[in-house]
């Protein structure tokens, strides 16, 4: 591996490294929007109509979904369209 000139060496050291002790936030502790839980009954229905491996979308609805659960509803994917490729056993 080739050594530094000096320029490269000005470079790194312009803008320190923002490293944060781990556990840290970036984003700081202001909630914007409230914390929602569910209440007794409440489900949380999912449509999801990309193709995995080609729609993040799709991923997008399914973390959305878990996000649900962990808030305490119950949470329904629907795969409609070609979002049912999802759920092939080749997929």
């Amino acid at each position: 591996m080739a050594d530094l000139t000096d320029l490269e060496k000005q470079s790194l050291e312009e803008i320190p490294h923002p490293s944060m002790p781990e556990g840290s936030s970036i984003y700081g502790g202001t909630k914007v929007f409230p914390d929602y839980q569910a209440e007794n009954g409440e489900t949380y229905f999912t449509l999801v109509h990309g193709i995995a491996h080609e729609s993040s979308v799709s991923f997008v609805a399914i973390l959305q979904a878990t996000r649900a659960l962990r808030k305490g509803f119950e949470s329904a994917i629907y795969f409609y369209g070609p979002g049912s490729l999802n759920c092939l056993a080749t997929r």
